[in-house]
């Protein structure tokens, strides 16, 4: 089943976004201690203006366990949605250990899938593609007639998960130091 995440939901969401964070190499695991990253997390996640609040969050649910989850939100919300979280950080003095101007990774006009994630239990069982199958009708209902996502250019298996379902390469950017495309996906 696929839901909007709820306030419930927040730790498996949480689990799930530092085990990407790890996989990006990103300095919030690198400098931050996890039991306070987590903290940190619960905080923002509470706050509306981030991009990691629980609202911008859908998950895959198969036998009442979160199989999966995407965030996303429209493109030109990107800035707006890291100020609180960067404030957050700042007031926990990570902003000396930490550059906060965070690399853009979005554009206006795009309904942005920030992140997507699978559980590893559940791995090879459709998740993504279920989530993903829900996305135009999300994406409409903001107003957006594209749907974008940033995939690692190393990551194969991603990426032929995306193109199957429409997702094209339409430019590279550079996220943390890593080298990714750009996709785009036309909603009808």
């Amino acid at each position: 089943m696929i839901r909007k995440a709820e306030i419930k939901d927040t730790e498996e969401l949480i689990d799930g976004i530092i085990a990407i964070w790890k996989d990006m190499e990103s300095p919030f695991v690198t400098e931050i201690p996890l039991l306070e990253l987590k903290e940190i997390l619960r905080e923002s996640m509470l706050i509306k203006d981030f991009r990691y609040h629980y609202s911008n969050g859908i998950v895959c649910e198969r036998n009442n366990e979160i199989a999966g989850f995407i965030f996303g939100y429209k493109g030109e919300e990107e800035q707006k949605l890291d100020l609180s979280f960067k404030q957050l950080l700042a007031e926990k003095n990570y902003d000396k250990k930490i550059d906060l101007s965070f690399d853009k990774e979005t554009r206006a006009g795009e309904w942005y899938i920030d992140m997507v994630f699978t559980q590893p239990n559940f791995r090879k069982q459709g998740v993504a593609t279920e989530l993903l199958e829900s996305l135009p009708g999300i994406a409409k209902e903001a107003g957006e007639f594209l749907v974008a996502l940033n995939c690692d250019l190393i990551n194969d298996k991603a990426r032929k998960v995306y193109e199957k379902q429409g997702f094209r390469k339409e430019s590279e950017i550079t996220i943390i130091g890593h080298h990714y495309a750009h996709m785009v996906k036309r909603i009808v």
